[in-house]
């Protein structure tokens, strides 16, 4: 990824072993001030100091889906080393200074430890995307519009925009980048990347992810359909309502459940022709950008599941 500067993790907080057997060269990677629009990324070594077994990493987890990590061993024999490279889209981060957790699971002899890792930097936002994260929930052909802005003197220039599925596009207008899902995308939820290619080499690509959910003609239908939950600068909370309906016949909630940290909702009780979720977004726990899915399963009608694709950023 040469587009990218680097930025990887493996920190120790004081709340892990501070004798090992998994260790990392510092508990924080600052990267001091960084310009939002490109990837950033690092690699550090993780290290096995221990000397009993092999060490068997059980899991990677990040505080937040605008960081995306890859390990090159998951199994250590002591003495032994692995490669964790963290890459962070700095393009849906907040201005300021920002915080990057990430957790190392891992186990010896049946005993499970996490090594938590930390990466910092001061975002400067002078290239933004409009959202900077895309969800959308549709029945069939649906299209969005993205916003490229750059307050640089020396504006880029979008070249071409790219999409890692055939079934959804973009194509670009100057700074406006229209996606489109097509009407032949399977039902089920789908992520992808729309990539915006420029000519600055400072910035040669923007990254925006996208999740779509495609769902039946015949199910309940959520409005919105791909909740957005959008902070203010410094706001700790934030959240947003959804409305349910069935085409005028009785809906009703049975539970909400979402599994993403820091993500939570709450519905309305009985049945009627309308059902409400509201759902609710910690900054500090879920990040200050991200996506997460939130699942209904419907009491009335039996059986039946609605997928909110949710997205949360600050402008």
């Amino acid at each position: 990824m040469n587009t990218t500067l680097a930025l990887v993790l493996l920190t120790m907080s004081p709340v892990a072993d501070p004798t090992g057997p998994l260790t990392a060269a510092a508990p924080t990677a600052d990267l001091g001030e960084v310009k939002s629009g490109p990837v950033r990324e690092h690699t550090f070594e993780l290290k096995h100091a221990g000397t009993g077994g092999a060490v068997g990493v059980v899991g990677v987890t990040a505080g937040c889906g605008c960081v995306k990590t890859e390990l090159s061993a998951k199994a250590l024999q002591p003495g032994g080393s692995a490669k964790l490279t963290v890459w962070v889209n700095t393009l849906t981060q907040k201005a300021g200074a920002n915080v990057w957790p990430v957790t190392v699971r891992y186990a010896l002899d049946g005993k499970e430890t996490a090594l938590d890792l930390k990466v910092t930097a001061t975002v400067v936002r002078e290239i933004t995307v409009t959202p900077p994260l895309l969800a959308v929930s549709t029945t069939g052909v649906v299209t969005q519009t993205l916003k490229v802005e750059d307050r640089r003197p020396k504006p880029l220039v979008v070249s071409k925009v790219t999409t890692t599925n055939p079934a959804i596009t973009a194509a670009a207008n100057g700074f406006d980048i229209t996606v489109k899902v097509a009407d032949d995308l399977p039902a089920g939820s789908h992520d992808d990347t729309v990539t915006i290619h420029t000519t600055d080499p400072e910035c040669p690509q923007l990254v925006v992810p996208v999740k779509v959910h495609k769902r039946g003609a015949d199910d309940p239908a959520a409005t919105p359909s791909a909740p957005t939950v959008r902070f203010t600068k410094g706001q700790a909370e934030a959240s947003t309502l959804v409305q349910i309906r069935h085409g005028g016949k009785a809906v009703g909630i049975a539970k909400v459940e979402c599994k993403t940290p820091g993500v939570t909702a709450k519905h309305s009780g009985g049945s009627g022709p309308v059902a409400t979720v509201r759902v609710f977004v910690d900054a500090k726990t879920a990040g200050g950008s991200g996506q997460a899915e939130v699942t209904v399963t419907l009491a009335e009608p039996a059986g039946k599941t609605l997928v909110l694709p949710v997205s949360w950023y600050e402008p």
